[in-house]
């Protein structure tokens, strides 16, 4: 096991205030701890999903968009706007 801190009880009222500090530090990094370990843990119980989570994250919808639509369009429509201007005017 690691050790991580070392608290001491503060004997005045002036070192209350580390006392605090400290013990704050320590509670935060304890949550870190504990959080860490529990998604350690469920990615040993479920080896796949992470993979599925990574995947489906990187996922955008841009084909179904009307955007994508309007921009990429079936018709050979020489009317249609074009955001593309290739060339001088």
């Amino acid at each position: 096991m690691n050790h991580i801190a070392q608290i001491s009880i503060p004997e005045t009222i002036k070192d209350l205030y580390i006392f605090i500090e400290e013990l704050h530090v320590l509670l935060n990094i304890r949550n870190i701890l504990l959080e860490s370990y529990d998604i350690f843990i469920d990615k040993l119980e479920n080896p796949g999903s992470a993979q599925l989570e990574l995947k489906s994250s990187f996922k955008k919808n841009t084909l179904d968009t009307p955007e994508f639509n309007r921009l990429v369009s079936k018709t050979r429509c020489v009317k249609r706007e074009c955001p593309f201007w290739f060339g001088r005017y």
